[in-house]
């Protein structure tokens, strides 16, 4: 059986935890990233956790003497990449929590060890996202809102609508961009000339949102963790009124899952990373470097 070390002790822990159960992954051990904490404490006795650590180096040591084990990190961004560059030269497997780093000089320094960094994306795993990468999306009004409260949140949160946007469209590239203090607007272009419309709306009281409109289709992902497509639009009048109704083709609601939307498929994928020794490249570095080499690019 795999076994999990965690370090970081924050409130997605709890999600991460219940994943891995879920998986029938053992937990290990627990390690918080300055002295033991209130909230590893918690974890420890909630979950029976068998060992914990109050130094991550120290951790890191001792863990990675064991077979199967993997180190589950999600501590402070600022901890996050040094952590990390520690466990990899030692060559075990890792589960991180995104982002790695805000810096995507920091994120390439580490290719060289690619097949041993996870990098955790949940939304890529929705049910949603992955239908969405199956459509022929070609000739299509592509919208994306990211409602943020500042350019830092937008690298530390919306890397997650970077990185559906990059593993439904590759590689972008920005074409437009204007900006204020309220917003920023950019156009951004696949390879295959697909245009998208990014909105970053900084303290608006909005929801993160991707919208498609073609000649055949309109697919709301409003908010991500559902989609909607409809397929045919129906008039009816009232009172000498027109009013125009959307026919609903396909629907799938991701609230209605057991725990965090994703992550049980998520690490469902990343236990073939354990069994196999090598990442998916749907969550490796290499994506990871693009979502924050964009995120950078927009918010420079």
């Amino acid at each position: 059986m795999f076994k999990a070390c965690i370090i970081g002790s924050s409130k997605i822990v709890y999600h991460h935890i219940n994943a891995i159960q879920a998986n029938n992954i053992e937990l290990y051990s627990i390690c918080s990233t300055r002295k033991i904490s209130k909230n590893s404490k918690n974890i420890q006795k909630k979950f029976n956790i068998p060992k914990i650590f109050d130094n991550w180096k120290k951790c890191i040591d001792e863990v990675s003497k064991e077979k199967n084990v993997f180190f589950l990190v999600c501590p402070r961004v600022n901890d996050t990449f040094k952590i990390v560059k520690y466990i990899v030269l030692k060559k075990k497997i890792v589960f991180c929590e995104k982002p790695l780093s805000l810096n995507p000089k920091e994120i390439k320094s580490l290719f060289p060890f690619m097949k041993y960094v996870f990098i955790g994306y949940n939304r890529i795993f929705y049910k949603s996202v992955q239908y969405l990468k199956k459509l022929s999306l070609s000739d299509s009004q592509i919208s994306v809102t990211c409602p943020e409260q500042s350019k830092k949140s937008f690298l530390l949160n919306s890397c997650h609508i970077l990185s559906i946007l990059i593993f439904v469209f590759k590689k972008l590239e920005i074409k437009f961009k204007i900006e204020n203090k309220n917003f920023i607007y950019c156009v951004l272009e696949d390879n295959k000339k697909n245009l998208i419309s990014l909105s970053i709306n900084f303290k608006t009281p909005s929801t993160f949102g991707i919208t498609i409109k073609n000649d055949k289709k309109d697919i709301k992902l409003n908010p991500i963790e559902t989609m909607v497509i409809y397929n045919k639009i129906t008039l009816m009048k009232k009172k000498n009124l027109n009013f125009y109704y959307q026919k609903k083709q396909f629907e799938i609601d991701l609230n209605k899952e057991k725990g965090k939307p994703g992550f049980f498929r998520q690490y469902k994928e990343f236990k073939k990373t354990l069994l196999k020794g090598k990442v998916n490249k749907n969550a490796d570095l290499k994506l990871a470097f693009e979502v924050m080499n964009l995120g950078k690019k927009i918010v420079k």
